[in-house]
């Protein structure tokens, strides 16, 4: 699964020029000091997927406020409009009185709630909504709310906002349970496509972006079973009984997830990107390697290929033989200087060969002018992926 989106760069378009000081800028995500929940606390969908498009600045101003009608996210003072109708502030999100807060007060033109131990004069001021002699107490039971890992009592862990039992503990039915497991009363380990917050919460031993899943190399049936999802030319992250590697823009967790390596930018649940495959590295197809860009590809042994004459490089090593990774004086480009030119590109499924010997990794054809096709188990999306024309769960037949 592809990972959750965040107001990261400023607003591009002249159109919305008016909402860049709204739009842009640094969110507020500190931890228990500004009443904000901290990494991890709720889950990789829960309270910091509700916030993606919340104003950074503190204070509604001329925004509409809860209730009011809109037709765009960026309207509300929320950052939230939906069916028409501005919704309450997430925490972390602008508002000009308590009322605008979905949970919390307002405090500095943002949505703040307590956390546990600290002073409370209502329910409504704590993550577990939960005032007890004047202080934020823990939520009891399941399905209570929370914000802060450590809203919910002993034996209880938060996920999506809500308190779930933990491995281990007692259950009477599988909503109860994190993993939505619950056999000879007792909450269990995670089968794949299970909520998890970390690996022990998996059966398989491996939780990402918020899910079980197999690890890379493990054994799975479907793809759903996998941890990493490819996708790029890979719809299936299954192949032949294994789990794949994740492809470049692919949600990550660790490193080891990813065919090139590197997991980028890991977020506060777990979860980032996979950087892209460089010369050498292995790939899942064309689009998994950076130097395609320039004209080198994915070859028939997995790894791709090395960049050409104006292709993007790291270091020289990226280069193929003649090359030099340097910084073009005019656009200031890292790129390959010198090598071979770039190779045109490969015939995709589907398409007429050109020469006969011109179709992507993993495609054949019959000969010049027929179609590049995919053998049995190649993973396709469309039939005409298939030389026998016959695609069934992302794999040909």
């Amino acid at each position: 699964m592809p990972p959750p989106m965040r107001l990261v760069a400023c607003c591009p378009f002249a159109l919305i020029a008016a909402f860049v000081v709204i739009a842009c800028g640094s969110a507020n995500t500190a931890g228990a000091s500004t009443g904000v929940p901290q990494d991890g606390a709720a889950g990789p969908d829960a309270l910091d997927a509700d916030r993606a498009n919340v104003p950074s600045a503190p204070g509604c101003r001329s925004l509409a406020k809860q209730g009011a009608s809109c037709a765009f996210d960026i309207e509300c003072c929320s950052g939230s409009c939906h069916l028409g109708t501005c919704g309450r502030s997430p925490v972390g999100g602008s508002c000009d009185d308590t009322t605008n807060c979905k949970v919390g007060a307002c405090e500095g033109g943002l949505c703040k709630v307590s956390e546990l131990g600290q002073v409370c004069d209502r329910p409504q001021a704590c993550g577990s909504q939960n005032c007890k002699d004047g202080l934020c107490a823990c939520s009891a039971s399941v399905d209570d709310t929370c914000v802060f890992a450590n809203d919910c009592c002993a034996g209880l862990t938060c996920y999506n906002g809500s308190c779930v039992k933990a491995k281990a503990q007692t259950c009477t039915q599988d909503a109860e349970c994190l993993a939505q497991s619950c056999a000879a009363g007792v909450c269990t380990c995670g089968a794949p496509e299970s909520r998890c917050l970390a690996d022990a919460d998996c059966c398989t031993g491996k939780c990402s972006a918020g899910r079980c899943g197999s690890p890379v190399g493990g054994a799975c049936s479907v793809s759903t079973t996998c941890a990493a999802l490819p996708h790029d030319g890979a719809p299936s992250a299954c192949l032949n009984g294994v789990c794949l590697c994740a492809d470049a823009n692919d949600a990550c967790a660790t490193n080891a997830e990813c065919c090139s390596g590197t997991c980028r930018n890991p977020n506060g649940y777990g979860f980032g990107t996979c950087d892209w495959s460089y010369a050498g590295q292995t790939c899942l197809s064309d689009y998994t390697c950076l130097t395609h860009n320039g004209g080198g590809y994915c070859q028939n042994d997995g790894k791709c290929d090395c960049s050409p004459d104006k292709g993007p490089c790291r270091s020289t090593a990226d280069c193929c033989s003649g090359g030099q990774c340097k910084v073009e004086p005019s656009s200031g480009n890292v790129q390959c200087v010198g090598g071979p030119p770039a190779k045109p590109p490969c015939v995709r499924a589907g398409q007429a060969s050109v020469t006969g010997s011109d179709c992507c990794k993993g495609l054949k054809s019959a000969g010049v002018g027929t179609a590049c096709c995919g053998d049995v188990a190649y993973a396709c999306t469309k039939s005409y992926d298939c030389c026998s024309g016959n695609c069934t769960s992302g794999k040909c037949e």
